[in-house]
């Protein structure tokens, strides 16, 4: 399981290996983030979101619970990065285009 920090600056990155850098927060997993992010602004929280490349950009969650749940699935699945080039190759059109026009009809 990975284990991740987040500095003064609201940057998330994966910690290297046993080196952990003072001052940053850690966590690896989704309780150990709601211990760390519980003294947290909300504001601190969309931030941090808004920060994760690919992701679509918010201006306030619903509620706490909301945030974390999102961060944390986002920093899972590896990169939003690469969920948001695998959602866009999907829409590039993996079917043929067609004219609405059926084959073998009178308006064909």
């Amino acid at each position: 399981m990975p284990i991740f920090t987040i500095d003064s600056n609201d940057h998330i990155a994966p910690a290297n290996g046993d080196l952990k850098r003072e001052g940053a927060d850690h966590f690896g997993s989704l309780d150990e983030l709601r211990q760390v992010a519980a003294p947290w602004p909300a504001s601190r929280l969309v931030h941090l979101w808004n920060g994760i490349p690919g992701v679509t950009e918010v201006k306030r969650f619903t509620d706490r619970k909301t945030a974390l749940d999102r961060i944390w699935k986002a920093l899972e699945n590896g990169s939003a990065k690469s969920t948001a080039q695998t959602k866009a190759s999907r829409k590039r059109g993996s079917r043929p285009k067609t004219t609405g026009i059926r084959a073998g009809t009178k308006k064909a």
